[in-house]
């Protein structure tokens, strides 16, 4: 295992990059061109991945509930989790996440199945069909070194 795709992939990643390509070849980031995210593996074989717009504007309110309805709602659109298991299928270099656990409930209990592309600390995970995006199908590929503290 020590040299399979599913090893090379355990420990932390930072985000270097997220974009949406369209059919017509524009290309949209959907959290702006600095988004700032880590995904991590664990040896266990678990995922948990975390994106966000920089920038976000603080609440209101000091409250951990707090905020209006409005804040809330546009610090959510500016970020993205979710955490499950994952697999890899090494024939095909494809990581597939479970997803247990998101900000967006509609991906609860779905698998989503990202091509892998590494290249020493760099990795890629791209999208191996387009998926709605911004009104668009689009095919989504996300960017990530490896972290170090």
């Amino acid at each position: 295992m020590a040299n399979s795709l599913a090893a090379q992939l355990l420990g932390a990643w930072r985000l270097t990059g997220y974009i949406a390509e369209g059919a017509d070849g524009a290309v949209i980031h959907p959290l702006g061109p600095d988004a700032g995210g880590y995904i991590m593996y664990t040896p266990d074989g678990h995922v948990s991945a975390c994106c966000m717009r920089q920038h976000r504007a603080n609440l209101d309110s000091a409250d951990a509930m707090g905020g209006t309805q409005v804040e809330l709602a546009t610090i959510a659109a500016g970020y993205l989790s979710y955490a499950g298991t994952f697999d890899v299928d090494e024939a095909n270099g494809v990581v597939i996440h479970h997803l247990r656990v998101a900000l967006l409930p509609n991906g609860i209990g779905h698998d989503f199945k990202r091509k892998i592309v590494l290249d020493g600390n760099k990795l890629e995970l791209r999208a191996l069909a387009p998926t709605l995006v911004g009104g668009q199908m689009r095919l989504v590929r996300v960017f990530w070194e490896r972290a170090s503290r």
